[in-house]
C-alpha cells in the first residue's frame, strides 16, 4: 500500500477525526444491529409497485432513509429501486454506491444470522461486512464531514441499491431514471474503493475414474 505524508492540515484534521470516530462508535454499532436484524434478502418474486425487490428490501431502505432524515439529510426514495441520501448544496454528485440485500442466511451459523453479535473485537451478523456495515459507514461519514465543518465542493450522495446479491437490477434501473453521478466510489465489502469489477463464474467440474496420481 503507498502511503504519503501527511502535511500539517492533515494532521490538525486528523486529531479531530480519531475522537468523534470514538464519540459515535457505539451509537453506529447500535443503528447497524437494527439494519442487520431486517432480512434484507432481494425477491424480486415478491415484487409490488413500490417494493420491487419483495417488503424486507423496502424496510431496510425506509430505515435507513429515515435515520438519515433524523440526522438531518435530504433523502430521496427511487420507486423502490434504491434510495439516496444528500449533503451539500453544489452543482454536482460525488456518489458513494453500496447496498443495503444481502444473501440468504443458508445454515450452520454458530450465531443467529439476523441479529448481531460482538465477539471480542468482531461484529457478527449478516451483512455485517457485505455489504451494511459499510453502507451505514457512509452514513456516518457524511456526519463526521458536516460536523466538522469539513468543506466540499461537490454533493456527496449516498445511493443505497437493494438487489446487488442478485441481478443488478436495482442499478440498471439507476443508470437509466436516476441522478447519476459523474464520479462514484463504490464502497462494499472489505476493500475501500473499488474501481471496477469484471465478474465471476461458478461451475462444478467432475471427473469420473481420474485416478490417483503419487509422488516419488
Amino acid at each position: 500500500m503507498m502511503t504519503a505524508p501527511l502535511n500539517e492540515q492533515e494532521k490538525a484534521l486528523l486529531s479531530q477525526v480519531e475522537p468523534w470516530i470514538s464519540q459515535h462508535k457505539e451509537q453506529l454499532i447500535g443503528e447497524l444491529a437494527q439494519w442487520v436484524a431486517i432480512p434484507s434478502i432481494s425477491r424480486a418474486d415478491l415484487a409490488k409497485p413500490g417494493a420491487p425487490f419483495g417488503p424486507e428490501c423496502v424496510k431496510v431502505l425506509d430505515h435507513a432513509l429515515n435515520l438519515a432524515k433524523q440526522a438531518g439529510f435530504r433523502t430521496e426514495e427511487h420507486e423502490g429501486y434504491a434510495g439516496s441520501i444528500i449533503f451539500g448544496d453544489h452543482a454536482q454528485d460525488i456518489g458513494l454506491v453500496s447496498h443495503l440485500d444481502v444473501v440468504p442466511a443458508g445454515e450452520n451459523w454458530t450465531y443467529p444470522p439476523f441479529s448481531l453479535t460482538r465477539r471480542d473485537d468482531f461484529l457478527i451478523g449478516r451483512g455485517v461486512s457485505d455489504n451494511k456495515g459499510p453502507a451505514i459507514l457512509d452514513l456516518y461519514l457524511l456526519k463526521l464531514i458536516r460536523d466538522l465543518k469539513i468543506p466540499l465542493h461537490h454533493n456527496l450522495r449516498i445511493i443505497y441499491g437493494l438487489a446487488e446479491e442478485t441481478n443488478m437490477a436495482d442499478l440498471r434501473w439507476f443508470a437509466e431514471k436516476g441522478p447519476v453521478p459523474r464520479l462514484s466510489i463504490v464502497t462494499d465489502g472489505k476493500f475501500p474503493v473499488n474501481f471496477a469489477q469484471k465478474g465471476q463464474i461458478s461451475f462444478t467440474l467432475e471427473v469420473k475414474e481420474a485416478g490417483v496420481t503419487g509422488g516419488p
